[in-house]
C-alpha cells in the first residue's frame, strides 16, 4: 500500500504495507480529496475532530476495519488483535479511546503547524528527536503520512551510525549507540546538501536486520518539500551536534516516561535475541544512559510531543516562542 507523502521510497517494502528494518507502513489518514495544499489546512483543523473513533484505532494499530462499533467487545479486540503491532511501534497496548484520540489530535496540530510556517519554504526540514526506544521512527512514519501526497520525506541519523569494525578500531563496540559512535560530520554534509534542495540526494539507511547502514538505500526527490529527520542526538547541545542546530526549520521532541522507555527497550532486545540478562545489562550500561545524557543536554524544541499539553496556539506544549 502506498503512504501519501512517502513517494521517494515507493519501491521500499514498507511503503507497500511490508516489513522494512522493524517498520510498518500505516494506510493514509487523508482522503485523497483533502490532499491537495490549498485543502489540507482546513481540513485537517475543521474536519479532523469528526473523524471516528475505529478508523482512529484502525490508524493506531495498522489493521484494517470496514465497519466496526465503538462498542466494549469491539474495542477488546480491536486492542487484542492490534497488540502486537503496537509493542513494535512502541506503543502502549492498553491505550484507551480518549488517549488514542489525544494522540492523533497532537499529530494533526504538529502537522498543521509545519504546514503553516513552511507556506514559502522550497524546502522544510523537520528535526525529530527523543530518547532511544521512545518511539521516534514510527512518529517520523505517522508524521509524514498526513502531509499532502508527495511532499514528504522521512531520513533517519541512525543511517549515519558506524560500523561495527569501525567501533571495534576505536574501542566502542560497548558504547554502539551513544552519541560517539555516530559520523555526525556525515550527517551535516546530507542535512546541508538536503537544505539546497537543488538535486536528488541519496541517503543512507540503517537496517536492523543486518545491524549496519546500507548506502545510498534511498532518494529524496529535489522536489520533496517536507523531510522529518528523526533520531536520538538532533537536538543534543554538546559538540558536534549542536552544529546542527541552523539546520533545521522545526524541532519537535518525543517525551516518553523513563518506565515505559525500559519496557519497550528490554522488548526490542529481546525481539533481537538477547536474554534477559544480556538485554537488562545493555540497557542499564549503555542505552538508559544514553537517554538520561539526552534528557538532561538537549536543547528546547519547539514542540513536546507526549506530555500533557497546555493550552496554546497549537494545542500542544510549547517550549519556543513562535
Amino acid at each position: 500500500m502506498e503512504v501519501p507523502g512517502l513517494p521517494v521510497i515507493s519501491d521500499w517494502p514498507a511503503a507497500r504495507g511490508q516489513k522494512s528494518a522493524g517498520v510498518v507502513a500505516h494506510p493514509p489518514l487523508i482522503p485523497a480529496e483533502a490532499r491537495d495544499r490549498t485543502a489540507f489546512t482546513p481540513f485537517i483543523r475543521q474536519h479532523f475532530a469528526s473523524w471516528s473513533m475505529p478508523a482512529l484505532l484502525s490508524r493506531c494499530t495498522s489493521i484494517n476495519i470496514e465497519r466496526v462499533t465503538t462498542s466494549t467487545a469491539t474495542i477488546t479486540k480491536i486492542r487484542a488483535s492490534g497488540k502486537a503491532r503496537l509493542r513494535r511501534a512502541g506503543r502502549s497496548a492498553g491505550k484507551s479511546l480518549q488517549e488514542a484520540q489525544k494522540s492523533m489530535s497532537e499529530i494533526a496540530h504538529i502537522v498543521a503547524t509545519i504546514f503553516r510556517r513552511a507556506a514559502n519554504a522550497r524546502r522544510f526540514i523537520v528535526a525529530l528527536a527523543g530518547p532511544p526506544a521512545a518511539g521516534k521512527s514510527t512518529a517520523a512514519l505517522e508524521l509524514a503520512a498526513l502531509f499532502p501526497r508527495d511532499t514528504a520525506a522521512v531520513v533517519g541519523m541512525d543511517g549515519f551510525h558506524y560500523d561495527d569494525a569501525v567501533l571495534a578500531g576505536f574501542g566502542l563496540s560497548e558504547r554502539k549507540g551513544a552519541p560517539e559512535t555516530f559520523d555526525v560530520d556525515g550527517l551535516e554534509s546530507l542535512l546541508v546538501r538536503l537544505r539546497a534542495a537543488d538535486r536528488d540526494v541519496a541517503i543512507p539507511v540503517f537496517d536492523r536486520t543486518m545491524e549496519l547502514a546500507r548506502a545510498a538505500a534511498v532518494i529524496v526527490r529535489r522536489e520533496t518539500k517536507f523531510l522529518i529527520v528523526e533520531g536520538n542526538y538532533l537536538l543534543l547541545d554538546e559538540q558536534p551536534w549542536s552544529r546542527l542546530a541552523p539546520l533545521f526549520d522545526f524541532t519537535v521532541f518525543l517525551d516518553v516516561p523513563r518506565d515505559e522507555i525500559e519496557r519497550r527497550l528490554v522488548a526490542r532486545w529481546h525481539e533481537h535475541g538477547r536474554s534477559q540478562e544480556a538485554a537488562r545489562r545493555w540497557i542499564d550500561t549503555n542505552d538508559m544512559p544514553n537517554a538520561e545524557r539526552i534528557l538532561a543536554r538537549r536543547r528546547k524544541s519547539d514542540v513536546i510531543w507526549g506530555s500533557e499539553p497546555k493550552p496554546s496556539i497549537d494545542g500542544c506544549m510549547t517550549e519556543r516562542s513562535s
